[in-house]
């Protein structure tokens, strides 16, 4: 409790004003994990702010907590890909549209899924699909490499790759999920 104080004090004197920094600092957060694919970016955006609340807590000196979180977050993910539960090796395993089932979903809904998934690739043009694939596709150790690729490929830095690919997952996500309410309807 001491370091959530802390930090607090640390993002603004006025205690409401502080709750509300907080609360951006922890969208921003949210954010730089949900673009890097994250399954649970809520998390590790809370991981993040205790860390630097514990930093706080045991003495360390922060000028921009900004700077801070985000270097913070940066090793915070380092960690989250280096362990072996994080790791993916193809598309479905993806959290391209949200399709991390857990044991107590059925497998008609699975099945649901990943046909409006399939749907929903086919009706991208064959070269957003290629493009949309070979993004997520890449293993934990190759994908910055094959991003800088891809971005370097299109001419284009690799912010506004990954800002083109959030938009097409935005699309894809949207286009499986009317897909999922039809064929529902379709079968009660």
């Amino acid at each position: 409790m001491k370091a959530l104080v802390k930090l607090l004090e640390c993002l603004d004197p006025n205690l409401e004003i502080a709750g509300e920094k907080y609360e951006d600092e922890r969208r921003k957060l949210i954010r730089y994990f949900e673009r890097r694919g994250v399954i649970s970016p809520d998390e590790l955006a809370d991981i993040t702010l205790d860390r630097v609340a514990q930093k706080l807590e045991d003495g360390e000196d922060i000028v921009n907590i900004g700077a801070y979180c985000y270097t913070a977050a940066h090793w915070i993910l380092k960690e989250y890909w280096r362990r072996d539960e994080n790791n993916v090796s193809s598309i479905e395993d993806i959290d391209l549209i949200k399709l991390t089932v857990d044991n107590s979903v059925e497998i008609e809904e699975k099945e649901l899924s990943l046909n409006c998934l399939d749907l929903c690739l086919k009706n991208l043009s064959l070269e957003t699909r290629d493009l949309i694939v070979e993004y997520y596709r890449a293993d934990r150790r190759q994908r910055i490499k094959v991003r800088q690729a891809m971005a370097n490929r299109l001419g284009i830095n690799r912010e506004a790759l990954s800002n083109r690919m959030q938009r097409l997952r935005k699309k894809l996500e949207e286009c499986i999920e009317n897909c999922q309410a039809k064929k529902g309807q379709a079968n009660p």
